[in-house]
């Protein structure tokens, strides 16, 4: 089976968050603490492995100075770039979907995200 080099929205969307938020200077436990969550389960979410409520996107995007759609276009903007370098995105990470997908590294999404950023 031929892999496809590629990743998840939802990784997508944790590797926004993850580097909104050093940016904004939070540490990964810090920030947990004060979405109410703990550190592991904070780290799940920007590794794209367990997606994350509305209402704790809201609660991300208002402790990062942001709009949950500034982060959700930051996503989207990373997603339309991976896209044109013909890598493919997943929506879910149901299990078998990702079936010859090598799945990106969180380090090769936060790159493009910065890039995204800077455009």
């Amino acid at each position: 089976m031929q892999q496809i080099a590629g990743t998840t929205y939802s990784a997508v969307v944790g590797q926004v968050l993850a580097v909104e938020r050093a940016n904004a200077g939070f540490n990964q436990g810090v920030f947990a603490g004060q979405m109410g969550i703990s550190q592991a389960t904070w780290s799940r979410i920007e590794k794209g492995n367990s997606g994350l409520s509305i209402e704790q996107l809201a609660h991300a995007a208002r402790l990062l100075k942001r709009s949950p759609s500034e982060i959700l276009q930051l996503a989207d903007d990373v997603v339309q770039d991976l896209r044109e370098k013909n890598m493919k995105v997943e929506e879910s990470r149901k299990k078998g979907s990702n079936a010859g997908l090598l799945l990106l590294g969180g380090a090769a999404i936060a790159a493009l995200v910065l890039a995204a950023k800077n455009k």
